[in-house]
């Protein structure tokens, strides 16, 4: 297991790291919004049981639009987020330095 990477950060909020997320679950929506049933109702056909894969073929679909929404999504509220929360860890990191020393 790779360890997780070293935050540059004052309180670890990552920019790269949230925009890496936010880009891997839009790809993710994407490949789901694409998916083609119609190969594996070929498929099924050679093998008997084209009717099982027929029927299953249009629920699959909506399921994995409805996923790659739900992705998209996401992907938008970590945006927001990274941008707010690194404003917010630069402002704080900024009032910790200026604290006189004790």
């Amino acid at each position: 297991m790779t360890p997780p990477p070293v935050s540059t950060s004052r309180f670890g909020v990552d920019r790269a790291e949230l925009a890496a997320l936010a880009q891997s679950w839009r790809r993710s929506g994407r490949v789901l919004a694409g998916l083609d049933v119609d190969e594996l109702i070929d498929t099924a056909e050679i093998m008997g049981c084209g009717d099982a894969v027929r029927a299953a073929a249009d629920p699959v679909k909506r399921v994995g639009v409805d996923i790659a929404n739900r992705l998209d999504i996401l992907s938008q509220i970590v945006g927001r987020f990274s941008a707010a929360a690194a404003e917010d860890d630069d402002a704080a990191g900024r009032a910790l330095a200026a604290l006189p020393d004790r």
